[in-house]
């Protein structure tokens, strides 16, 4: 999976948004600004990586305890991953939503020359 991930810019970029527009501290991120939050990714797809692969042994093995144990560490790990992406949402609502801002005009489109590659 080691592509560049860059949470970890995305989490500079929030915290510079936010003191911009809240000098006094007044609103904090939902996301956890002391973690590396690359390697927080990494670690929790690990995890439930190893949870999958755990719930094939137990199939293979027939054993149903341990397959009903893999699948609550499955469900453990995907709302980890699923909390932690929602808390990047919440923080692009949080700051999207402050006043000031210009409105983004109907039908508009990022310039060509930032080499946004989705439209």
């Amino acid at each position: 999976m080691k592509k560049d991930i860059i949470l970890n810019n995305l989490k500079i970029n929030y915290i510079q948004i936010l003191n911009e527009f809240y000098l006094n501290g007044d609103k904090d991120l939902s996301i956890d600004t002391n973690l590396d939050l690359d390697r927080e990714l990494e670690k929790q797809i690990s995890c439930l990586q190893d949870a999958v692969v755990l719930l094939g042994k137990t199939r293979d093995a027939e054993d149903e305890i341990a397959t009903q144990a893999a699948l609550v560490f499955i469900r453990v790990y995907a709302m980890r991953l699923s909390n932690f992406f929602e808390d990047i949402k919440d923080d692009a609502d949080l700051l999207n939503s402050i006043p000031g801002w210009p409105e983004i005009p109907e039908n508009y489109k990022i310039p060509e020359h930032y080499n946004f590659p989705h439209k």
